[in-house]
């Protein structure tokens, strides 16, 4: 003889609900393209303002007395080579949001020769 944990002497009692009435939901497509235009440029600007802070926090790191391991991570980010599509948050693409003027390689070189006036 089995034992078992569940024993059904009688089935579940089947609740009969009524059925749903489907009314179609009001649709705002004009309200709904002004809303998703907005998140989009919302979406644009903070997406800058987070490459620029991490821009500005990288040099910041960079200038002042820092963990070696810390130091060296942010140079080899700075130093990557140039592309001709940056991935985000690469220094070349966190340059061009902030400057588009600016050229990579020679901010790169100024960067090098300031760390160099500050060693010695």
């Amino acid at each position: 003889m089995q034992a078992t944990l569940f024993v059904e002497e009688t089935p579940a009692p089947v609740v009969k609900t009524p059925p749903v009435s489907h009314r179609p939901l009001p649709l705002d497509i004009k309200g709904d393209y002004h809303g998703w235009r907005s998140d989009v440029s919302c979406l644009v600007q903070h997406w800058e303002e987070l490459h620029l802070l991490f821009l500005q926090s990288s040099l910041h790191s960079l200038a002042s007395p820092s963990e070696p391991k810390e130091r060296e991570e942010i140079l080899r980010w700075l130093n990557a080579p140039q592309v001709r599509h940056p991935e985000p948050f690469s220094f070349q693409a966190c340059l061009a949001l902030y400057d588009p003027r600016l050229e990579a390689e020679d901010v790169q070189c100024l960067v090098r020769r300031i760390l160099r006036r500050s060693r010695g």
